[in-house]
């Protein structure tokens, strides 16, 4: 039961905090012009966006918690 609601907290966490679907990123790129001359260029912010192997591998992680609860069990 706790490896089912940990993995919708996981989930919420990482849409929340960006759910990025590439790779987890550290920075942020945005696009900003200059007043006089009118050229884009990108500014880059420190920003944390976990990626879909964040994600992988706290489900993973979970599944694993959950499959040692039935290690030692005797059948009924």
């Amino acid at each position: 039961m706790f490896a089912g609601i940990a993995s919708l907290f996981l989930f919420a966490y990482w849409a929340a905090a960006g759910g990025n679907r590439g790779w987890t990123k550290n920075q942020l790129a945005e696009k900003q012009t200059d007043e006089v001359t009118g050229i884009e260029f990108l500014v880059y912010k420190d920003h944390f966006m976990p990626g879909i192997e964040f994600l992988g591998l706290g489900l993973f992680l979970l599944i694993v918690l959950f499959a040692i609860t039935f290690i030692g069990r005797r059948p009924r």
